[in-house]
């Protein structure tokens, strides 16, 4: 069994942010001539904070399965930010697409020719941002479970299965932008040389 933690406390100056601004709303410059239906422009997020723990253990109670799991907890803060005009991106919010909370557990099993690896992955709740003025300025936390599998034939050859998201959760990485639903993949692995 291995266990392992890490606590940092980080301050972030100078962080390079983007915003996408709309004719005639606030923002730190004026549109480019000949363009009515907005732009976007960068900005600098002043200061900010991220400080919190990373957690892992490892184990494997027989010699043919492995577990391991790991946990993150960081409550980031954006404390100064005088040219942000979206409001995700204000003083006082999380830092942008960062979860404070976030972890996987990982289940795999080595015998018999077969490998069979168990994903399950979870991100909490986050800022984010429409980019539209709409208001949307959060992302749901999801949760999701991926399994693969691999058969090895000898002579360099193996089978190769993955179904990605296997509960079929509807979530989306960053907002406005659906990931993958269940996706499947198979395939053949040749080894002509070497290890």
């Amino acid at each position: 069994v291995r266990v392992s933690a890490e606590y940092f406390d980080n301050r972030f100056r100078d962080i390079v942010s983007f915003t996408f601004c709309i004719p005639g709303g606030p923002c730190p410059i004026a549109p480019p001539p000949g363009c009515p239906f907005g732009f976007g422009t960068f900005f600098n997020t002043d200061l900010a904070r991220a400080r919190g723990g990373n957690f892992s253990l490892e184990a494997h109670p027989v010699r043919w399965l492995r577990v391991a799991g790991s946990y993150s907890f960081s409550p980031s803060r954006v404390l100064r930010s005088p040219n942000a005009f979206d409001p995700a991106l204000q003083p006082g919010n999380r830092l942008f697409k960062r979860p404070v909370h976030s972890g996987s557990l990982v289940l795999n099993a080595d015998f018999l020719r077969m490998n069979w690896n168990l994903v399950g992955t979870f991100v909490g709740r986050r800022t984010d941002s429409d980019f539209l003025g709409l208001g949307l300025t959060t992302n749901p936390g999801f949760a999701k479970v991926d399994l693969a599998a691999s058969y090895d034939f000898g002579r360099g050859v193996s089978a190769l299965g993955r179904v990605e998201n296997l509960f079929d959760k509807n979530y989306q990485e960053s907002l406005g932008y659906a990931a993958y639903r269940r996706a499947y993949r198979l395939g053949l692995r040749f080894r002509l040389a070497g290890e």
